[in-house]
């Protein structure tokens, strides 16, 4: 079970990966990777899922729509990641 400060520096990061998608300078999960992999590190996989299927529901943990809800796009492995790469050189 979580601590009140896990639990805390859980939060901090799920929002800071939540608000670089929201930025409309950032705003897909290809540019928010660091905040994606800093949320996932600093919380238990349930939680991280959770919170993403919360946001994809569009609703809060009150069950309050969220304003602008923006679904995140499925995170990519790395082999996916390495692949787009090599892709993206070749054209």
């Amino acid at each position: 079970m979580a601590t009140k400060s896990q639990r805390k520096i859980c939060w901090e990061h799920r929002d800071a990966y939540f608000g670089c998608l929201d930025d409309p300078a950032r705003g897909d999960h290809g540019k928010c990777l660091q905040e994606y992999k800093s949320f996932e590190d600093q919380c238990p996989a349930s939680w991280v899922m959770h919170f993403v299927s919360q946001r994809n529901a569009g609703t809060t943990n009150a069950g309050a729509p969220i304003a602008n809800a923006q679904p995140p796009k499925k995170p990519m492995s790395l082999a996916e990641q390495l692949k787009a790469r090599e892709h993206q050189k070749q054209h």
